[in-house]
């Protein structure tokens, strides 16, 4: 598992990963395991095989900012992803007013199944 922000620690600043040439990876987290994030979540995704991603917290607390999934496959290995999630996995999120983000997909040979995730809407 790889999180974006901490274990059990709040988290003030912004959580960003920026993944380029993976070949695996079983389980993917923006935010933290189960802890607050007082500011936003960006997600990069530019190579290789998912089973479950999140754009979210895993278990539990609040994210106080926007959540960001963008994947582009640029790195040495295609992207597939058997599960993408908007928000979190146990980890309710709720889209701060104003702000709505969105996913960005570039892929030419990706295979990706979407789920929504705590009524996150997206486009494609």
């Amino acid at each position: 598992e790889v999180y974006g922000a901490g274990n059990e620690a709040d988290q003030d600043g912004t959580s960003n990963i920026n993944l380029g040439c993976l070949s695996y990876l079983r389980e993917m987290y923006g935010g933290a395991k189960n802890a607050d994030i007082n500011n936003d979540i960006e997600l990069n995704i530019q190579s290789g095989r998912f089973d479950r991603v999140f754009g979210g917290n895993n278990l539990g607390g609040d994210i106080n900012g926007s959540i960001t999934v963008n994947i582009e496959e640029t790195g040495c290995h295609p992207i597939i992803i058997g599960q993408l999630f908007g928000g979190g996995n146990q980890a309710a999120y709720t889209v701060p007013s104003p702000l709505l983000r969105y996913y960005t997909f570039f892929c030419v040979v990706c295979q990706i199944h979407l789920a929504k995730s705590a009524a996150i809407p997206y486009t494609i």
